[in-house]
């Protein structure tokens, strides 16, 4: 994948949550080239696993040297029309 696609793909995790579902099947952290999307992926997958809720709060507040990182993912998220991730 390349970053802007890796960035996308956590902005829209963020934004869905819902979208995890497919994505876990499709998409792992070892997929991703940029540290920073690879850990904000792994940082919602764990919170999702243990059932708390994932938002750009509470994923941010878990490591918030990417704040501004998870900030600039969530304003590229997929839009809905083209989240299918297969």
């Amino acid at each position: 994948m390349t970053a802007q696609i890796e960035t996308a793909l956590v902005g829209s995790l963020l934004a869905d949550p819902d979208r995890l579902i497919s994505a876990t099947e499709i998409v792992k952290p070892t997929d991703f080239t940029d540290s920073r999307a690879c850990l904000a992926y792994s940082t919602i997958m764990d919170t999702w696993k243990s059932k708390s809720p994932v938002s750009l709060v509470t994923i941010a507040a878990k490591i918030p040297a990417l704040a501004v990182f998870l900030a600039q993912a969530s304003s590229q998220a997929f839009p809905p029309s083209v989240s299918h991730l297969s």
